[in-house]
């Protein structure tokens, strides 16, 4: 099996989200960010990143308020709206990724109408 074909499988593969922390439990957790940071540097990371994980890590930057952090990923997203995949209005709904609790529905209501009118 070649690299190229390995790669080629690997960035087909998705994984399921997962909501474990509440808005309160993220901003006091460092480790968690810089977890969020880090995993940013690795291009194979990159490769399968999609807008849908991108607007939960900038959930997780906001709840935490990491100002610098969220800048990051606001960028991020924003240098991508280019693509039609990543335009804010192309977001689900959290629900369908498992998302239940209110709290967390709440803020992520709120991020996605601020990234809809701040990318328009």
């Amino acid at each position: 099996m070649s690299l190229n074909h390995l790669s080629a499988k690997w960035r087909q593969w998705r994984w399921q989200m997962e909501f474990y922390h509440t808005p309160l439990e993220l901003r006091y957790s460092y480790r968690l960010l810089s977890r969020i940071y880090e995993t940013r540097l690795i291009p194979a990371w990159r490769w399968r990143d999609t807008l849908q994980r991108a607007f939960y890590r900038l959930y997780e930057t906001v709840c935490a308020y990491d100002e610098p952090l969220t800048g990051y990923e606001a960028e991020y997203l924003w240098r991508r709206s280019d693509r039609p995949a990543w335009r804010p209005e192309m977001l689900r709904d959290p629900r369908d990724d498992g998302c239940g609790d209110r709290e967390q529905l709440a803020v992520m209501a709120s991020l996605a109408d601020a990234l809809t009118d701040a990318f328009n």
